[in-house]
């Protein structure tokens, strides 16, 4: 009797449509695990976090740069700062790479669970997959790993909400409360919320306007009405507040951050730029004679993305999430596998004991990269990126006074204010904090360019620490100056120290010190 119990259990969880949804949610989790925490915005960020927790408040005042020391500043993304620190203390690099591969995996999840009920589970992990490949070159560790989490929340309220389950959207509520606190994404979630909440509200206008709507359909307008306007609110319950959030987000959308790679306009050549016009193509091909399959909202949700893609690649990765519930149902109506189609839940049984070894080995895999024991795997990356100067900058704590004033790539400074807060920095990956005119000197001594020395001379630099593999031509110039003598070397980084006393004719010709 238990065995006719198991098989019967087996028969109705083991089939081809788990196989789908486990192996393509575990190689998610497989890819993401793999990489290492990259230097540059990490360190500063968990930095941030352990003083939150130090101080018992969120810093208000300029922690790293010496040029701004003692400015006000905005920090929006307080709560994933904790978050991170909270992994890091209590289990180092390790923990923090594992709940980072755990909300990114969980993000897609939600969608995928979402879009399940409708379109079983091979549509459903196909348009995932491809939404994913569009959002690969955003998964680094960073706060905004848990923006995954909860652009994937809000998709699935969202997706139950069309489906007809009325409740779940009453999520998005709390959901834009940790989101503003977490990471600045909101604001993709605001259009997305908006989109969806105004579509619905005309389609019931114009339903009222021919006397078609019944109670029901006017009690979810005002429901509607009243979870776009709840979801708001909670975005003003900040310590920045209402008019700190949106100074936060002008600041951050400053022409200065052009100058990332992650900000500029999407091209063909990248991994994202081929994965997204993939993805067209195959929404285009799909969605050939099949348009009325999708909601007015939909389309509206995807065109906006993908425009806000296209000029900065950095949304791609959620425009891969937006993507995932209409590619799911042009798929579904493509493939036959939504309920009562041909091709449906019994086509997609196949042999359980198969399906429950693909199963078994997906979740092996995705055990084996679990960061935990990376370092006993072979041929494994290590869990803090090997350009990180972690040797380096223990010299540089060591050996430098604390007057030393250091000139660093901005990669480098993330680290420097991890492992040595005693050393303010130049300028960091934060950007914005800077006045552009110091970043055009950065890029001067970065490059070697007419002035170089003089421009260390105004700021009064002590020491420099330059990367290697990004500052090639600072230090081939730092090596030929009487000025400069390094004092340590490595594959990752090098140090200079001064060796002659700043110009003051040079100095009062250029304007004085800035900083």
């Amino acid at each position: 009797m238990r065995a006719r119990a198991v098989r019967e259990f087996a028969g109705r969880r083991l089939t081809l449509h788990t196989v789908w949804v486990v192996v393509v949610l575990a190689g998610i989790f497989v890819f993401v695990e793999q990489g290492p925490i990259q230097p540059n915005d990490f360190w500063w960020q968990l930095r941030l976090g352990e003083l939150a927790v130090e101080m018992r408040s969120i810093p208000s005042v300029e922690p790293f740069g010496f040029t701004i020391a003692d400015q006000q500043w905005l920090n929006q993304p307080w709560l994933a700062q904790i978050a991170l620190y909270a992994a890091f203390a209590a289990g180092g690099a390790a923990a923090v790479l594992l709940l980072h591969g755990l909300t990114i995996t969980a993000g897609y999840g939600l969608v995928l669970l979402a879009v399940r009920p409708r379109h079983y589970g091979r549509a459903g992990a196909l348009a995932v997959l491809v939404g994913a490949a569009a959002g690969s070159m955003n998964w680094g560790v960073r706060p905004q790993s848990f923006a995954f989490l909860l652009f994937g929340a809000l998709i699935y309220a969202i997706e139950r909400h069309r489906g007809g389950d009325r409740r779940w959207l009453w999520l998005v509520v709390p959901l834009f409360f940790v989101w503003a606190n977490t990471h600045g994404t909101f604001v993709y979630g605001v259009a997305v919320l908006g989109i969806y909440i105004a579509a619905r509200l005309a389609a019931l206008a114009l339903s009222v306007r021919r006397s078609e709507a019944t109670r029901a359909q006017r009690r979810e307008g005002a429901t509607l009405a009243a979870v776009g306007l709840l979801a708001l609110a909670a975005l003003a319950v900040t310590p920045l507040g209402p008019v700190g959030l949106v100074r936060y987000l002008l600041v951050q959308s400053g022409p200065v951050t052009r100058n990332l790679g992650e900000w500029q306009q999407l091209g063909i050549a990248g991994r994202d730029g081929v994965a997204v016009l993939g993805s067209v193509l195959l929404l285009a091909a799909l969605s050939w004679r099949r348009r009325r399959l999708l909601s007015v909202d939909q389309w509206l949700t995807l065109a906006l993305a993908l425009l806000l893609t296209l000029y900065i690649r950095r949304a791609a990765a959620w425009y891969g999430l937006v993507l995932i519930p209409p590619l799911a149902t042009l798929l579904a109506a493509r493939l036959g596998s939504r309920p009562g189609m041909r091709g449906g839940a019994e086509e997609g049984r196949g042999d359980p004991r198969l399906n429950g070894a693909l199963i078994a080995a997906a979740v092996a895999a995705a055990l084996l990269t679990v960061p935990f024991w990376r370092s006993a795997l072979p041929g494994s990356n290590p869990l803090i990126d090997r350009q990180t100067p972690v040797a380096a900058t223990a010299v540089l704590c060591d050996r430098l006074p604390a007057d030393a004033r250091v000139f660093q790539h901005f990669a480098f400074a993330s680290y420097q204010s991890w492992a040595c807060p005693r050393l303010p920095v130049f300028v960091d990956s934060r950007l914005y904090p800077f006045p552009f005119e110091q970043w055009d000197d950065y890029l001067t001594v970065t490059t070697a360019g007419d002035d170089w020395e003089v421009v260390l001379d105004r700021y009064e630099i002590t020491h420099l620490f330059l990367s290697t593999q990004r500052q090639g031509a600072a230090i081939v110039a730092a090596r030929a100056s009487d000025c400069w003598r390094a004092v340590y070397s490595d594959a990752v980084a090098e140090i200079f120290e001064r060796a002659c006393a700043p110009d003051p004719t040079r100095l009062r010709a250029s304007g004085g010190a800035r900083g």
